[in-house]
C-alpha cells in the first residue's frame, strides 16, 4: 500500500512538473511578437533595404523579444491590398509612398508637382508635418512611423523624350491610383492611367500604357527599363516613404517594443536619405548599361512649374489649411 501511494505521488508530481513546462511554454509564446512586414518592391528596392535595417536595428536593442518575416515582391498582396489590410489588422507593417494619400488627403502635400528642387528643403517639410499628419491618420487605424526618401519622380515613356508639357500629350501615362497624380498629369496633357505596380511591367511591355513615373530606384528594380525607349530627368515629385503599422497590431506591442521599432524606423528613414543621394549616379549607369539603346534626357524645370502653379490651390485644399501652411513655412 506504501508503495501505490508512493507511485501515485510521484505521477502527480510529474503531471506536475509537466503541466509548469506546458504553462511556460504557452506562456513564451504568447509573449513572442510576431511581425510581418508585407512589401510590394522587389530585389534591391529600397523598401527592402530599409525594411533589413530595421529589423536589425530592433534586434541590436531588444535580442531575442521580436520576430520578424519580410514578404517582399506583393506576396501578401498589392499596394492597395496591403493599405486595406493595415486599416482592417489582416496586414502588420509596411513601407509605401503614394498610396498613403489615398488613405487620407493631407499626405498628399508631398505630391505637390515641381515644389522641391533638392532634398534638404523636404527634411524640413517632413520635420514640419510629420506630426498633423500622424494624428489625422490614426482614426484610420494606421500609425505613422516614419517618413523617408524614395526620390526624384521621373518619367519613362516609348513614344518621345519629355522635354516640355506638349511632349507628355496624348501619352498613356501610368500613375498611381491617387488624384493628385492624375490632376498633375492631365493638366500637363498625359492620360495618367492607374494601374498596380505589380502588374506595370507587363502592362508597358503589351502597350497597354506608354510609360510610368517612379523613382530611377523603382525603374531599376522593377526593371521598367528593359520595356522603355526613354527616360526623362523631370523630377516632377518628390517621392517620400511612409512607414506605417497596424494599430490593431501596434496597440497589442509592449511599449519598450513600440519604442525600439520608432527608433529603428527613424534610423531606416535616415538611410533612405543618405542612400538615394549616393544611388543616383549609379542608378543611371547601370539602367544605360543594362539597356544601351535606352535614351536620357533632361526637362525643362522651370517650363514644367508654371504650368502646374494653378493646381497648387488644389492641392492646399487636398493637404488642408494647417498641414499646407507648415509646408509652405519650412521651404521659406
Amino acid at each position: 500500500m506504501g508503495l501505490y501511494v508512493v507511485l501515485i505521488k510521484a505521477i502527480a508530481l510529474s503531471f506536475l512538473v509537466l503541466f509548469e513546462i506546458l504553462v511556460g511554454i504557452a506562456a513564451a509564446r504568447a509573449d513572442d511578437i510576431n511581425i510581418k512586414i508585407a512589401l510590394s518592391s522587389s530585389g534591391d528596392h529600397i523598401f527592402n533595404k530599409m525594411s533589413r535595417l530595421l529589423v536589425q536595428e530592433v534586434e541590436k536593442r531588444l535580442p531575442g523579444r521580436t520576430h520578424w518575416q519580410i514578404f517582399a515582391d506583393s506576396r501578401l498582396g498589392g499596394d492597395s491590398t496591403i493599405m486595406k489590410g493595415l486599416m482592417l489588422g489582416t496586414h502588420m507593417l509596411t513601407m509605401n509612398g503614394s498610396w498613403f494619400q489615398n488613405i487620407q488627403p493631407q499626405f498628399g502635400v508631398f505630391d505637390t508637382p515641381f515644389l522641391f528642387k533638392d532634398r534638404e528643403p523636404v527634411k524640413k517639410v517632413i520635420a514640419a508635418v510629420q506630426a498633423d499628419l500622424a494624428r489625422d491618420i490614426l482614426p484610420k487605424g494606421i500609425v505613422l512611423l516614419g517618413i523617408g526618401d524614395l526620390g526624384f519622380r521621373e518619367v519613362s515613356n516609348n513614344v518621345r523624350p519629355i522635354i516640355i508639357p506638349e511632349d507628355l500629350k496624348g501619352i498613356k501615362l501610368r500613375v498611381p491610383g491617387n488624384a493628385s497624380s492624375i490632376d498633375t498629369f492631365r493638366m500637363l496633357g498625359a492620360n495618367p492611367t492607374p494601374m498596380d505596380i505589380g502588374t506595370l511591367y507587363m502592362g508597358l511591355r503589351e502597350g497597354v500604357v506608354d510609360g510610368q513615373e517612379n523613382p530611377l530606384q523603382s525603374i531599376w528594380s522593377y526593371k521598367f527599363h528593359e520595356v522603355q525607349k526613354y527616360i526623362s530627368i523631370t523630377n516632377h515629385v518628390f517621392s517620400v516613404i511612409f512607414v506605417g503599422a497596424s494599430s490593431k497590431h501596434w496597440n497589442t506591442w509592449p511599449a519598450d517594443v513600440q519604442e525600439a521599432i520608432r527608433v529603428a524606423t527613424q534610423i531606416a528613414c535616415d538611410f533612405s536619405f543618405e542612400e538615394d543621394a549616393r544611388q543616383q549616379q549609379v542608378l543611371r549607369e547601370e539602367i544605360q548599361a543594362a539597356n544601351p539603346s535606352i535614351l536620357f534626357n533632361t526637362a525643362d524645370f522651370t517650363t514644367f512649374q508654371h504650368v502646374v502653379e494653378p493646381l497648387y490651390g488644389k492641392f492646399e485644399q487636398t493637404a488642408g489649411s494647417t498641414v499646407w501652411k507648415k509646408a509652405m513655412a519650412a521651404l521659406h
